[in-house]
């Protein structure tokens, strides 16, 4: 009995430093849940740059990627009516990012215009921006090559179908397509940040984001975002 009763102690003993492991693994990984950045990204394209931003996959942070189909005040507007409402149900975020591009218009000087003041408009807000002058693909180009200078959007497809050789796919715009560009392009992502940098750099600071062609501040979400995959 003396012998059963000293098992039975040691079982239960056993028993108890396995809950406590388990409620204080648990309150671990509550903890950490409590703690992650929250990112909400507000995006342009409905498939192109929500698609990519999915695709990172993040050890202390999470992502709400939301693709529009607004552009420059109107996708602003959006954003500010979203992060309320959000608010509305108890939900903040950390950080907001609107990612958008500039389609000049040479016939409409306000197609310019707006796309500063998007700028603006967001940074008086309190968010940040993730620009490309002239689209989000040329974000993808500068995974391959360091341009610089101006150059039209109409030329960017071709231009990344001759760097997709190498992956033997042909690039496009929609969801199966934009769902493979995180991955795809993932180790060139480096080189990406210095070309962007570098295309940057071109530019006095007084030149209006507007004519800064070709450049993409894409880089800076990107980095911010690879912050939390430590």
């Amino acid at each position: 009995m003396a012998r059963k009763t000293k098992v039975d102690n040691a079982k239960l003993k056993r028993e108890k430093q396995k809950a406590h492991r388990q409620e204080r693994d648990l309150a671990r990984n509550v903890a950490i849940i409590a703690e992650k950045e929250t990112f909400l990204i507000i995006c342009e394209g409905k498939n192109t740059e929500k698609e990519y931003f999915d695709g990172f996959r993040l050890t202390s942070a999470t992502i709400k990627a939301i693709g529009t189909g607004y552009n420059t005040l109107s996708l602003i507007e959006y954003t500010e009516k979203f992060v309320e409402l959000e608010k509305k149900k108890g939900n903040d975020f950390d950080q907001v990012w609107c990612v958008f591009d500039h389609d000049p218009k040479p016939d409409n000087p306000l197609q310019s215009q707006n796309f500063n003041n998007a700028i603006q408009k967001a940074q008086s807000l309190g968010y940040k921006v993730a620009y490309s002058n002239q689209a989000f693909e040329f974000w993808y180009l500068l995974h391959f090559n360091p341009y610089q200078g101006g150059m039209d959007r109409s030329e960017y497809d071709d231009r990344l179908n001759e760097h997709f050789k190498i992956f033997n796919v042909k690039y496009g715009k929609n969801k199966s397509k934009a769902k493979r560009m995180y991955s795809l392009l993932f180790s060139r992502q480096k080189e990406a940040i210095k070309n962007a940098k570098n295309a940057e750099k071109i530019f006095d600071k007084t030149v209006t984001p507007a004519k800064r062609e070709s450049t993409t501040t894409v880089y800076k979400l990107v980095e911010e975002l690879n912050r939390f995959n430590q």
